[in-house]
């Protein structure tokens, strides 16, 4: 195996690293999730409360979970870009010490999306004179206290923090030998069904170790981005590539099977399940 080769993999290992992450704080798909269950759990007792301040009590004990879970799942994201990061150089043959991320600023950033329901929530019982009604929903619409929001922004934040430690230990690293010129960044997917529009485009693309990815495609946050998340659940990563392997055979077949899935949706309007999911798979 290529240091290349090497590092591609090691980027979809980070890859199915938020997948897990998002997982673990609950989906369809893991609906056993921690943020789910902290959710489940408020909205029974919600049902009892009789006045403002068992409605506080209940909040609160939702609050400190919340925070408890967003502080633990961006601990786990820098892990993992650093775990990458320091796994990456060595396939260079660079050494360094993982680099200090902090992820103070995502965290805050979270927790205001949490305390800005939370609020909402006291407010509509206020006002609403305890009717729980529009906390709650029913069959047929989701409440305010629901946990959608609050998962999206942590399924963000997660990407940011693991490509943050990524970026960071890098760079400090290439610094520290003074070869910051020889490498660029490559964006990375793992090609399948899910994969969107704007990650095709952008998959196998490479730029220097500061300039901005190229992100024209659906759905995206901006044209052009410095880092993933590109989008909402974005499991786009990027790996490290010396400048002579930026057109190289690898290179040449992650852009060529992008390009083909693009021209196979828009032949046939479809989605085809493609399995295993890897930079260069392509329909069967």
């Amino acid at each position: 195996m290529t240091p290349h080769e090497r590092a591609v993999q090691l980027a979809l290992r980070s890859n199915a690293a938020l997948k897990t992450i998002t997982n673990q704080m609950g989906t369809t798909e893991a609906p056993r999730g921690r943020v789910l269950s902290a959710y489940r759990q408020a909205r029974r007792a919600l049902v009892a409360v009789r006045n403002v301040g068992e409605l506080r009590q209940v909040l609160n004990e939702l609050r400190l979970t919340l925070e408890i879970i967003a502080r633990q799942t961006l601990d786990t994201a820098t892990q993992y870009g650093l775990q990458q990061a320091t796994a990456e150089l060595a396939a260079w043959d660079i050494a360094g010490p993982p680099s200090a991320y902090n992820w103070q600023a995502a965290l805050a950033a979270w927790l205001a999306v949490i305390e800005a329901q939370l609020t909402k929530v006291q407010t509509l019982y206020i006002i609403g004179d305890g009717d729980v009604a529009p906390i709650l929903g029913d069959t047929s619409r989701v409440g305010v206290l629901a946990p959608a929001p609050v998962i999206n922004e942590g399924a963000q934040w997660a990407a940011v923090a693991l490509a943050g430690a990524w970026l960071a230990s890098v760079t400090n690293a290439l610094r520290g030998i003074g070869q910051e010129s020889a490498y660029q960044r490559q964006a990375v997917a793992a090609i399948d069904e899910r994969t969107t529009d704007c990650c095709l485009r952008v998959h196998g693309q490479v730029v220097e170790l500061r300039e901005r990815f190229h992100t024209p495609g659906t759905p995206h946050f901006a044209e052009r981005q410095l880092d993933p998340p590109f989008h909402w659940y974005c499991r786009t990563t990027v790996c490290l590539v010396r400048r002579e392997f930026a057109d190289d055979a690898l290179s040449v077949q992650m852009r060529d099977a992008a390009q083909s899935e693009l021209h196979a949706r828009a032949q046939t309007g479809q989605r085809t399940t493609i399995h295993p999911a890897h930079a260069t798979s392509q329909r069967p």
